[in-house]
């Protein structure tokens, strides 16, 4: 999860304030500074994975950081993919728009903090999948997901119509209707942050949700686990993203902090490159410590500025 690949910079931050005191001189606070507020946002994330454990699905650790941070996520999703998944979008759209007719699920394999959900996000966004989709539809499964709360949510999403009054014993009759509506179009639907082997038995106990009419519909599925992605029964294209290298973690914080230390007197530019890959070497290639760290590095200057 988010939450325990931020604890492991947290620590790793931490020594590197500590074994680096000498090199950092006087950005000491700094480092202080970002130690602290990842601090803040491991119990963040932390309340919301549990959230998301017991079936709340709207949680997203990304929108609903507090007001304050703005700054550290605009253009995240922007600079994830031009920096880290270039290769890996392009890979992906064109997966989902080959001329393959028969409907097929592309799976997108990462642990927590690499940027499955973004990349994916930015796929179903890009001008080739709308063009070439006449629906779309985005549900998150979590951990404790029911198949009947997942179906009304599909349908609400293509049909624009709301059944809050449908009674939980008619799930065969919300698959029914899904699968009427989606005959009728070429369909992408997302099945975000999969955990179980046995969802798509789940969602399809029923009846036949998602139908094939050869037209070139496809399920992209997000997951920690590759053996969930390889459980689908029907052709899968198993895309499993791999953390970014040393250069690309680099480029990724300095996206996010340097343009503010261009602008500051506070700290010397070149320093600063110093110590930004070093920090950047601590993120293992998480894309999402990495913005974060640099946002608080945009933080952390301007109040440094004010002062």
């Amino acid at each position: 999860m988010a939450e325990s690949a931020v604890r492991i910079v947290v620590g790793s931050v931490g020594n590197l304030a500590v074994q680096e005191t000498k090199f950092l001189c006087g950005v000491t606070r700094e480092v202080t500074f970002l130690k602290d507020e990842l601090l803040r946002l491991q119990a963040y994330l932390k309340d919301a994975d549990r959230k998301r454990r017991s079936g709340n699905a709207r949680v997203d650790v990304l929108v609903e950081f507090p007001q304050d941070y703005g700054p550290m996520y605009q253009n995240f999703e922007d600079d994830v993919v031009m920096v880290g998944f270039e290769d890996d979008h392009k890979q992906i759209v064109d997966k989902l728009v080959e001329s393959n007719k028969m409907l097929s699920v592309v799976s997108i394999v990462a642990m927590g903090g690499v940027g499955k959900t973004t990349l994916a996000r930015k796929v179903c966004t890009s001008s080739r999948v709308k063009r070439h989709f006449d629906t779309i539809a985005w549900v998150t499964v979590s951990q404790k997901f029911k198949g009947f709360d997942l179906l009304k949510d599909i349908m609400k999403q293509i049909t624009g119509s709301i059944y809050e009054s449908i009674e939980e014993n008619k799930e065969y009759e919300v698959g029914k209707r899904i699968h009427d509506f989606l005959f009728r179009k070429r369909y992408l639907i997302v099945l975000d942050d999969v955990w179980e082997a046995d969802t798509w038995e789940q969602i399809n106990r029923t009846s036949k949700v998602f139908p094939d009419v050869a037209n070139g519909s496809r399920v992209v599925l997000t997951t920690r686990k590759i053996d969930v992605a390889n459980h689908v029964e029907m052709p899968t294209h198993v895309h499993v993203l791999e953390h970014l290298d040393e250069e690309k973690s680099w480029e990724l914080f300095r996206r996010k902090a340097l343009p503010s230390y261009r602008m500051s007197n506070t700290l010397d530019v070149d320093e600063f490159e110093k110590l930004g890959r070093k920090i950047a070497r601590k993120c293992d290639g998480l894309p999402l410590a990495l913005a974060v760290l640099g946002g608080l590095f945009i933080k952390e200057s301007e109040y440094t500025s004010m002062v």
